[in-house]
């Protein structure tokens, strides 16, 4: 990419040059068409040094984003009961150890005795989950 500005800009310089000698070299050189020629020659250098640019900086953005992108996103099912044989409560606890803003969807296709059971929206994948950077 950096060849191809830097050739552009090159080009446009050297066509700049090429006309301006064959102007400067003619009987009566017009000074204010040679003027008006450098300055657009100027700023179309200036402009593609700018794109470079800035595209070089949207290559190093999405190359963090990528890198950075990693989810570190867990769930854990814990089971609550004092005793063995107790009745107890099962707690789903999801966790966004990322700094992304994380939408997940969680269907437990729960069974109790054999027979499927519902436990609302959340927890059987109809509605989803929003997770801010570092939630639990």
């Amino acid at each position: 990419m950096k060849q191809i500005a830097i050739g552009f800009a090159v080009l446009g310089v050297a066509i700049c040059a090429v006309v301006a000698w064959h102007e400067l070299a003619s009987a009566q050189p017009r000074i204010l068409e040679l003027g008006q020629l450098l300055v657009v020659t100027l700023t179309l250098v200036v402009l593609v040094w700018y794109a470079y640019d800035t595209n070089s900086i949207a290559r190093i953005t999405q190359e963090r984003w990528i890198r950075e992108g990693i989810l570190s996103t867990t769930y854990s099912l814990n089971m609550s009961a004092s005793r063995v044989g107790d009745s107890g409560r099962t707690t789903f606890q999801l966790h966004n150890g990322s700094a992304l803003v994380v939408r997940a969807k969680v269907n437990f296709n729960l069974k109790v005795y054999g027979q499927a059971v519902t436990a609302g929206p959340l927890y059987d994948g109809a509605e989803n989950w929003v997770l801010y950077p570092y939630q639990s």
